[in-house]
C-alpha cells in the first residue's frame, strides 16, 4: 500500500542575497503513502504527531514531511546552475491549510534545511480547526517566504487529513468548542469531531475531546 514517491516541485521565491536576484526554487518530496493519513492536532500539547499520525481505522502511519529545496538562476551562468538550499531559515517554512488556523510559530519546520538541503516536519504542529476530506485538493500545504509550495502542473501536497477539538479555530480548546462537538456527536458524521479517526464519532472521540479541554496557544 505504500510506494516511495519523489516529485519535483517548483514555485518562485525571493531570497535575498547579495548582488543576486530572485532566485527559483523548487524542492524533492519523499513522501511514503498513496492514502490519506490522519493526525488529531491542539493548540496545545496534545496533539499527534505526524510522525505517529494514522491511516482510516487506526492502524500506525508516520507522516513525517520530508523535503529537499534546491535552487537555480540567482547566479548567472548558462544553463543556470542549480544548488541544494544550505540552512534557509525553518521559521520561513511552515503547514497551513483552509480550515485550519496555527499558533503563532506552531507549525514551523522542525530546523533549518540541513547540509544537504533538507528540511522536515515530524513533530505536532499546534493548530486548530480542521481541512476538508472531501475537498479537491485535501492535505497539508508547504508554504515557503509565503509562496505554496506545489508542483508547475498538478499541485501535488501531502494527504494529510487534520482536525483538532479546539473546533472553532480560536487557539483554545473550550467551553465554546463543547455545542459543536455535541452537535456531531448525536447528529449527522462530521469529521471535524472524528478525532479517533475511524469514521464514526463515539466515546473514543469524546476522551479525546476532554483530554484536551483547557488547551491553549503558549
Amino acid at each position: 500500500m505504500k510506494t516511495k514517491l519523489f516529485t519535483y516541485l517548483v514555485l518562485a521565491v525571493a531570497v535575498a542575497a547579495p548582488a543576486q536576484a530572485s532566485i527559483t526554487a523548487w524542492g524533492v518530496w519523499s513522501w511514503d503513502h498513496t492514502e490519506p493519513v490522519h493526525v488529531m492536532l491542539t493548540p496545545g500539547d496534545g496533539g499527534d504527531a505526524l510522525a505517529n499520525a494514522s491511516y482510516l481505522g487506526g492502524a500506525p502511519a508516520d507522516a513525517t514531511i520530508r523535503v529537499q529545496l534546491w535552487a537555480s538562476g540567482g547566479v548567472s551562468t548558462d544553463p543556470p546552475e542549480a544548488t541544494v538550499i544550505v540552512n534557509f531559515p525553518h521559521e520561513d517554512i511552515w503547514l497551513e491549510a483552509p480550515g485550519l488556523a496555527s499558533c503563532i510559530g506552531g507549525a514551523v519546520a522542525d530546523a533549518n534545511t540541513d547540509s544537504e538541503g533538507w528540511f522536515t516536519f515530524s513533530g505536532s504542529p499546534k493548530m486548530g480547526g480542521s481541512n476538508d476530506p472531501n475537498a479537491a485538493l485535501p492535505g497539508l500545504t508547504v508554504v515557503i517566504s509565503g509562496a505554496p509550495l506545489d508542483d508547475l502542473f498538478v499541485p501535488i501536497r501531502p494527504h494529510i487529513l487534520v482536525n483538532s477539538p479546539d473546533l472553532n479555530a480560536d487557539g483554545q480548546v473550550n467551553m465554546p468548542d463543547i455545542p459543536p462537538f455535541a452537535d456531531d456527536y448525536y447528529g449527522q458524521y462530521n469529521f471535524r469531531s472524528d478525532f479517533v479517526y475511524d469514521g464514526v464519532i463515539n466515546l473514543s472521540d469524546v476522551v479525546r475531546f476532554v483530554e484536551s479541554l483547557g488547551e491553549s496557544c503558549p
